[in-house]
């Protein structure tokens, strides 16, 4: 009774001790990757679009780089939605189309927030 008292402890300690270290990791690139969206952001904002697209750059292949990783720890639907605005952020601003170029920015930093709070440990995400 007493081995199985303390193999349950261990093994519920290793659980809480793996969502907590995937937590922090998704976190960590979203929060990476939502500097590179702001300082895009900022760049275009000051007409750099070259300087925009280097981030965009940057982001895009940091992102391709952890998406295995992100595949094991979240939706593959929402890993999915901010490639896909990254896309669309990048072809506006070859475009020129900075308008639209800022509104995928913006809708690329909700997908980021939206992966950080479904992953985040909360009584609401335990349900």
């Amino acid at each position: 009774m007493r081995s199985t008292l303390i193999a349950l402890i261990v093994v519920v300690a290793v659980a809480i001790s793996l969502c907590v270290l995937s937590q922090a990791q998704v976190r960590a690139v979203t929060e990476e990757m939502d500097l590179l969206r702001v300082e895009a952001a900022e760049r275009a904002r000051a007409g750099d679009n070259m300087g925009a697209m280097e981030c965009l750059t940057r982001f895009a292949s940091r992102w391709q780089s952890v998406t295995p990783l992100l595949e094991m720890l979240t939706s593959h639907d929402d890993l999915h939605e901010v490639a896909s605005e990254l896309v669309d952020a990048q072809v506006c601003l070859e475009n020129g189309d900075l308008d639209d170029c800022f509104r995928s920015l913006a809708q690329l930093g909700e997908a980021l927030r939206h992966i950080q709070d479904m992953e985040a440990l909360t009584l609401s995400n335990l349900y």
